[in-house]
């Protein structure tokens, strides 16, 4: 289905795509508004995906009404009016369009469990999913947060003003799955904690196969969070495999890369600037790559300055 060119609507609450298959829904440049309130625990996205096969949403804009102007903070509570909240499905795919001033992440995935029955463990896990060539900017929490999925690519999207975390890839619970999720050529440009990050392990196995290459971060972080590129699991007995972080270039407060209980992977080919001191954050004093507990992680050809 198309919409009209350059048309523009309002919406106080949720556009539910259901269980919908073989489906393109062209904005043709249309302006879906949301002015559903921005209340915590709320769970107001604009466009709710819901079990969808073979679905493209492309050529819109999303826009909400946080309009904060900061200085940027994590906002107490949880904000969940995303731009698009994908529940489940199979083959989703949202492309080359703009997702601004939203109370929530821009883009997001989740287990249909959490709609359906069972949350975070019940329903279907996102599969196939490509989030591509988007324009997120001043989002009140992550521009994307990939919390359960097998195969998704973030990529050639910019990321700007985000008042949270970047590209977040954090499962809700042990024996939620984050397999085969790539982050590819972004541009993140003002972000309160970490550009892109894995801050929480599960079972062995949960979080497997993450390539994070060619992504660019204008600037550092507004704060001294230690790793501007984080890929950290917490708990010790899990830890993610097969970690690819690859000709990202970087600019911190802090460490670059850090890595903690990663169980195999590389870091390869990044470019990493302190713009600070190295004891401006510390201690520890800041190193260009920090791997705890990860023995088993290759490092080579990165390039480093400031430190």
């Amino acid at each position: 289905m198309s919409f009209p060119t350059a048309a523009s609507y309002t919406i106080n609450g949720t556009i539910k795509v259901d269980r919908r298959s073989h489906l393109v829904i062209d904005g043709n440049g249309s302006t879906f508004r949301n002015t559903a309130p921005n209340v915590d625990g709320a769970n107001n996205p604009h466009w709710r995906v819901l079990e969808g096969r073979d679905l493209t949403f492309r050529e819109m804009t999303v826009l909400g009404n946080f309009t904060s102007a900061g200085p940027r903070g994590i906002t107490s509570g949880n904000q969940f009016n995303h731009g698009f909240n994908i529940y489940g499905g199979n083959g989703i795919v949202v492309e080359d369009s703009i997702i601004r001033d939203v109370f929530g992440d821009g883009v997001t995935t989740s287990p249909s469990g959490f709609i359906t029955g069972g949350g975070a463990l019940g329903g279907e896990v996102p599969t196939n999913v490509r989030f591509s060539r988007l324009t997120i900017s001043r989002t009140a929490r992550m521009c994307a947060g990939i919390t359960a999925a097998k195969t998704v690519a973030f990529e050639d999207s910019s990321c700007t003003n985000i008042f949270y975390g970047g590209i977040d890839l954090e499962i809700d619970v042990a024996g939620e799955p984050l397999q085969n999720i790539k982050v590819l050529r972004n541009t993140i440009d003002g972000v309160f904690v970490s550009a892109i990050m894995a801050p929480q392990g599960g079972n062995p196995g949960d979080l497997d196969g993450i390539e994070i290459r060619g992504n660019k971060l204008l600037r550092p972080p507004d704060t001294c969070y230690p790793p501007i590129l984080v890929l950290e699991a917490n708990r010790e007995a899990g830890g993610a495999r097969n970690v690819v972080v690859a000709d990202n270039t970087l600019k911190t407060l802090q460490d670059g890369v850090k890595f903690r209980s990663v169980q195999s992977g590389s870091v390869t080919g990044n470019n990493i600037s302190l713009t600070v001191s190295p004891n401006y954050c510390g201690p520890p004093t800041a190193v260009p790559i920090r791997l705890v507990n990860s023995p088993n992680v290759a490092v080579s050809a990165n390039t480093s300055s400031g430190y």
